[in-house]
C-alpha cells in the first residue's frame, strides 16, 4: 500500500498533477453515483435489521447504527477491494486501468440488475395491494354500518392484514 501513496504523490508533483486532481474528483464523484453490488448488500441487511426492529428483538438505536455502518462500510470495502485488485493485477498502467474498469462496470451491472429487481417486486406488491382494495367508490353520505360487517385494512411493512 505504501507505493500507492508513494505514486500517488510522485504524480500529485509532477506535470499532469491537475490531471491527477481532476481525475481523483471525477472517481469520488462516480463512486457515488454508479450502483454497486454494496448496495445489494446494505439493502439486505436493511431488510432483515427492520425486520428485527419490528419484531422488538433490537433497539431503534442498533437498528439506526446497523443501518449506517451497513451503508458506509460495505461501499468502503467494495472500492478498497477495486483498488487492491488493481493494485495486484500484473501488467502496465493500462493493463490495470482497463482491469479496474471492467470490475466498476461488472460491478455496475449487477447493482442494476438488483435495483431493477427491486423495483420490479415492489410494483407486484403494489399491483396486488391495488387488485385487494375494494372497488366501489361511495357516492354521497354512506349507510352506517353495522358492528361486525365492516373491515379495514390495515398495513404494516409490505404486508396486507384483513380485519373484520
Amino acid at each position: 500500500m505504501k507505493k500507492v501513496f508513494e505514486e500517488i504523490i510522485n504524480a500529485s508533483q509532477g506535470r499532469h498533477s491537475d490531471g491527477v486532481l481532476y481525475a481523483g474528483a471525477v472517481g469520488i464523484i462516480l463512486s457515488d453515483i454508479i450502483p454497486t453490488p454494496a448496495e445489494a448488500v446494505f439493502y439486505y441487511r436493511e431488510k432483515s435489521l427492520r425486520k428485527k426492529w419490528e419484531d422488538g428483538k433490537i433497539t431503534p438505536q442498533q437498528y439506526y447504527r446497523g443501518s449506517y455502518q451497513s451503508l458506509h462500510l460495505s461501499k468502503s470495502i467494495w472500492w478498497i477491494g477495486i483498488l487492491a485488485a488493481m493494485y495486484f493485477r500484473k501488467g502496465d498502467t493500462n493493463q490495470k486501468a482497463m482491469f479496474g474498469l471492467a470490475l466498476v462496470g461488472g460491478g455496475a451491472v449487477a447493482g442494476m440488475v438488483y435495483k431493477m429487481m427491486r423495483k420490479d417486486l415492489n410494483d407486484v406488491k403494489d399491483e396486488v395491494i391495488q387488485e385487494l382494495e375494494p372497488k366501489e367508490e361511495f357516492a354521497g353520505k354512506p349507510e352506517t354500518p353495522k358492528a361486525g360487517t365492516t373491515r379495514k385494512v390495515l398495513r404494516r411493512g409490505n404486508t396486507l392484514k384483513f380485519v373484520a
